[in-house]
């Protein structure tokens, strides 16, 4: 199994170097076509946008432009839709996707890709899926990225239900506001989803960062447990009505993506791992070291070299391990020679 996902991550690392120029547009166009076509599936008020020659061309200029130009494209087709809806929907919608625009680029511009999935992940169910790929491949500034999504998240829920709602009931434009505020700002519901998915960053990057073995996925079943705790027990204390039985299944589903996801991101050999000593004329150095797979196979291929069982060991002091004071030289290529470099540097 994990020969064949290896095989399989590295005919994709080919692949992509010597392709990236035509894969990379046409995955950007594939993404922003599917959000510009969700984006009016969802709202769809303004009739002029919901047209698909309209989201072919915006999704062909997403293909040339950085991701952020997703991001920005999107913001701006959501508030056309509200103002689509009525004059006071969609000033209130820019005035908040300009707010979270300048969070956005201001702390973690980097995250496009989990901006503008994460409604996605609510409309499948598994709205934990990005916190906890945030969590896995990014770092604890991403909880900024996940409770923005969220926010934009419910703040299309209550355009389209609240504030449409509102209109239909021939309500004026303050008391359409007040509805929108309510659902946006006092709703328990919103600060608890928001709270759980950067409780569920943080726990992953926690988790992953202690150097366990396994540690992806110990994190990510971490992750997916505090974001179950938050949100059925802060229901519960504001007594929102959570239906338990999708929640844990999207949330389970959810770990089992991203757990996926990790076996192609990462690819340590945990069972191959050892611990190295080194020191200089103020410290000692205690190491850690974790092979990759790839880097197994070369040193156990044919005709290399292998560990000699009989090698001299001495103590590796707190850590209590043996440590080989003489390796064979594949060995000191794949670990001590680095490991020194990196020392050197700090």
């Amino acid at each position: 199994m994990k020969t064949t996902i290896d095989g399989l991550r590295r005919k994709l690392e080919i692949l992509y170097a010597r392709y990236d120029i035509y894969l990379l547009p046409a995955l950007k166009f594939l993404l922003a076509l599917s959000v510009y076509l969700g984006i009016n599936r969802f709202l769809g008020y303004m009739r002029p946008l919901d047209n698909i020659f309209v989201v072919l061309v915006l999704a062909l200029i997403s293909a040339v432009l950085p991701l952020n130009g997703v991001v920005l494209l999107s913001f701006l087709l959501c508030t056309a839709h509200c103002f689509g809806l009525g004059l006071e929907v969609g000033a209130f919608a820019a005035v908040l996707f300009l707010l979270m625009a300048l969070l956005y680029f201001r702390f973690v511009p980097g995250d496009a890709l989990a901006l503008v999935l994460t409604p996605a992940a609510f409309f499948l169910r598994m709205p934990c899926a990005v916190p906890l790929a945030l969590g896995l491949i990014r770092g604890p500034v991403s909880a900024v990225s996940a409770i923005l999504g969220t926010a934009a998240w419910k703040f299309l829920d209550i355009v389209r239900t609240n504030a449409a709602a509102a209109y239909e009931e021939d309500a004026n434009g303050l008391a359409v506001l007040s509805r929108m505020g309510s659902g946006l700002f006092r709703d328990g519901q919103t600060w608890i989803l928001m709270l759980a998915a950067a409780a569920a960053v943080l726990t992953v990057v926690f988790v992953r960062k202690l150097g366990a073995a396994y540690g992806e996925i110990i994190a990510v079943a971490a992750g997916c447990g505090v974001y179950l705790i938050l949100v059925l027990g802060g229901g519960a204390f504001v007594g929102m009505p959570m239906p338990v039985p999708v929640l844990i299944a999207g949330t389970a589903g959810a770990g089992v993506i991203v757990w996926l996801m990790s076996v192609f991101v990462y690819s340590p050999d945990y069972e191959g791992s050892t611990r190295l000593q080194f020191e200089d004329a103020e410290f000692y150095y205690y190491v850690k070291a974790v092979p990759k797979r790839d880097t197994v196979r070369k040193r156990t291929s044919p005709g290399s070299r292998r560990r000699d069982p009989g090698h001299t060991l001495r103590s590796a002091g707190p850590l209590g391990a043996d440590i080989p004071e003489e390796e064979p030289a594949d060995w000191e290529a794949d670990y001590t020679e680095g490991l020194e470099r990196t020392l050197k540097d700090l």
